[in-house]
Formats: C-alpha cells, sequence, structure tokens
C-alpha cells in the first residue's frame, strides 16, 4: 500500500504526518514539524492504542494532550489518528494530525470567521470541549461535550462548572482553576464526576488548559473531557474481582488482611472492632466421602449463611481451605460477641443435602477484640487459638480470648 506522497502532505492545510506501526515517524509535513517537531517517543504514543487495539474505536481515535512547541511554548491539543490496513487487514500505517486547540478556542471566542479548519475541529470533534472565561462560566461547548453531559448548548453556556459537577468534585477543579488563573500551573488532569439531569454520574478525564493574549496575560481556559465511565466501570470490576475468593465470592486472604491493617491503625479502646476464626468440624471426612464437588458446594452454602448473618458493616472473608474469619465492625459488648457467635452457630448448624446425602454441619469459632495488636498476623494468630481452644471443648461451640 503506497503512502501519501510528501507534496500530498505539504498541500494540507493542517499539521498531518504519517506513522509505521511500530511508532517511527515515516513522513511529516512542515505544519507537523514547526508545530511540535519530529519527537519519536511522543509522536509513537499518537498511534500506539490504535496499533495494539486498545482505542475504543479501532480504526480512529481522538486524544487530548498538553504538547509543546519546539520553542517551548505550551499548548493544549487534539490528535487526530486513523489507522490505515493493508488489503491483508494488518497495520499499514497511521495519519494523524494536529489541531491546536488554544488556536480554535480562541477563534471560538473573537467569533473569527478565518481558519475554518480550527473551528470545524472544535464543534464536530468527538471529544467534550468547552471555552469559559477564568472564573469558570462556559463560553461556548461543542455537541460531543452537550451529549456527554446531556444538556444542550444554550442549557450550558453562561452557567458556571459548580452548576453540574459533583458535590463531591466541585471544590477539588476550583482549587485548580484558580491556581491555573493565579499562574501557579499552566494545565491540569484530573478524572472529575459531572450530573447529568437525569441525577447518571458522569465519569470523565478532565483536561484544562490556560489561555494568554500576545501581552502573556490569561484570557480564557480551554477543557477538554472524554467520557471514562466505561474505563472505571472496568477497572472497579476488576479490582473487585482481583479481591473475591473465586469459589465463594467472599473477600479472600489478601483483601482481608487490607481490610484488618487499617482497621488496626483506626483501633480504639474504646471503639474496638473483633475478628471471629471460624473452622468448619469434621470437613474433611465430608470431602473424603462425597468427593470435591461436593465439598465445594459445602462451602458456598457456608459462606452464603455467614454473610447472612453479618451486618452490613462487617466482613466475611475465605481464609483457605475450610477456614473463614469474619471482621466485626464495631465489635460491641462481649455479650454482643456471644449472641453474634451463637447465631452464627445455629445458622450453619442446619442440614444441607449434597450428593442425595443429609450432611450435618458444625463449626469451632474463636473470638477475639482486634485493639492491642500490632499486626493483622498477631491478630489472626489470637483467633485461631480462640478457635482452637473451642476445638479442644468439644466443637460447635466458640470461645472468646
Amino acid at each position: 500500500m503506497s503512502l501519501p506522497t510528501d507534496a500530498e502532505l505539504d498541500q494540507a492545510d493542517i499539521p498531518m504526518a504519517i506513522i509505521a506501526p511500530d511508532g517511527s515517524l515515516l513522513r511529516a509535513n512542515d505544519q507537523f514539524q514547526q508545530l511540535i517537531g519530529t519527537d519519536q517517543s511522543l509522536i509513537g504514543g499518537f498511534a500506539a492504542s490504535l496499533v495494539d487495539g486498545r482505542a475504543e474505536h479501532t480504526e480512529h481515535s481522538w486524544q487530548s494532550h498538553e504538547l509543546r512547541q519546539p520553542d517551548g511554548r505550551d499548548f493544549a491539543a487534539i490528535v487526530s489518528s486513523v489507522l490505515i490496513r493493508r488489503t491483508d487487514g494488518q497495520p499499514a500505517y497511521v495519519l494523524t494530525q494536529i489541531i491546536d486547540a488554544s488556536r480554535t478556542a480562541k477563534d471560538a471566542a473573537s467569533g473569527s470567521e478565518t481558519e475554518d479548519q480550527w473551528r470545524l475541529a472544535f464543534d464536530h470533534a468527538p471529544i467534550g470541549i468547552a471555552l469559559s472565561t477564568l472564573d469558570g462560566t462556559l463560553q461556548r461547548v461543542n455537541s460531543a461535550l452537550c451529549r456527554m453531559l446531556g444538556r444542550s448548548a444554550e442549557e450550558l453556556v453562561g452557567v458556571g462548572y459548580r452548576e453540574f459537577s459533583h458535590l463531591a468534585d466541585v471544590d477539588l477543579d476550583v482549587t485548580y482553576r484558580d491556581q491555573l488563573v493565579r499562574g501557579e500551573i499552566e494545565s491540569f488532569q484530573l478524572e472529575q464526576r459531572y450530573l447529568r439531569p437525569d441525577g447518571e454520574v458522569m465519569w470523565t478525564s478532565l483536561s484544562v488548559s490556560l489561555m494568554r493574549d500576545p501581552q502573556d496575560r490569561p484570557t480564557n481556559l480551554v477543557a477538554f473531557m472524554s467520557d471514562v465511565g466505561k474505563r472505571r466501570a472496568q477497572t472497579d470490576y476488576l479490582r473487585d474481582l482481583a479481591a473475591r475468593d473465586p469459589l465463594t465470592g467472599l473477600a479472600n486472604r489478601t483483601a482481608l488482611i487490607d481490610r484488618l491493617e487499617s482497621a488496626i491503625q483506626r483501633a480504639s479502646e474504646a471503639e474496638p472492632f473483633a475478628v471471629a476464626f471460624l473452622d468448619m468440624d469434621g470437613f474433611k471426612a465430608i470431602n473424603d466421602r462425597l468427593g470435591h464437588g461436593a465439598g465445594d458446594e459445602l462451602l458456598r452454602v457456608v459462606s452464603r449463611r455467614l454473610v447472612g448473618g453479618l451486618r452490613s458493616s462487617d466482613l466475611a472473608a475465605r481464609f483457605g481451605g475450610d477456614e473463614f474469619v469474619l471482621l466485626l465492625q464495631p465489635a460491641g459488648s462481649p455479650q454482643d460477641l456471644a449472641a453474634l457467635a451463637e447465631r452464627l452457630l445455629t445458622q450453619l448448624s442446619a442440614p444441607v443435602m449434597l450428593a442425595e446425602t443429609t450432611v450435618e454441619l458444625s463449626a469451632s469459632v474463636g473470638v477475639v477484640l482486634g485493639f492491642g495488636y500490632p499486626s493483622s498476623a498477631d491478630l489472626l494468630a489470637a483467633a485461631d487459638r480462640a478457635m482452637y481452644q473451642a476445638k479442644l471443648d468439644g466443637k460447635n461451640t466458640y470461645r472468646i480470648g
């Protein structure tokens, strides 16, 4: 597949470059080189998400960047990249163009009829773009931003970001904008929540840059917003998955220890937490007699019963094998802990039908208060000792250490 020629690139009235699948620069027109130079590491990043399949749209990506011209001027840019494939479907090259968003915003603010490419890019870019005054009052927004926020341009122009920002994020946003106006920073990037009219929370990747006039005086702010809700949901899902035991769905050992260490740091004598270490009585014999499939189902039954007997503030975790650990927070009185242990033993004792066989259940439980232990290992060891004492005392019982 032939590449666009140097003459064809030079005829374009926008900075353009051709990038190889490995990220190396093949060709660039004069406007492109004057705008950002030929930094291979920077240019390769424009194409990487398309070539390796990470881009949300596999053939075309738009990204907001904070770039620097060869003369040292920082500017906000929109980078548009299109993946061109060979006839066999493999990547041939990436055609990239750069839009100086500062110029776009200035033209939008002044109402200039020149620089049509810049104005069209502002209006039709698939990422949200907004031009605002220094105090955050919106002056112009593009259609992508209107779609993201579920509001018309008429509803957005003339109001401040505070009007549709999530309450928990307003102060942080204002802090950064104040730093921009005072000249302490030239731009900032963060993940920000906004509210749609129906109350839906919209997570965005927000990038805001300061615009200056020829005398270097601050004039406006230009903001770029990308919807990152799907990515955050996927990240949260994977994080939750990594913290769960795959068999029972309870917290796993790693997640438990993290919570215990945090609880130990916050614990006080006035408001302690408690840990219950639970071991099933006779589980190995059941597992050997009925098979591992039945044993796995028994552990899932136990897990459901444990969760059903806890408060919303408590945590149930599978520690390993047929051992479970409960984080009870707050601990309550010794009488409360005893009542909880008795209730758990009662819930666990109901017979279970496994492999067409009725199985009787029981457990031994050791409970200790969390205050005064230097680490989760020390705390778990104390709870384990209390549980072992319950086994020595005849099983199907509890001991508070």
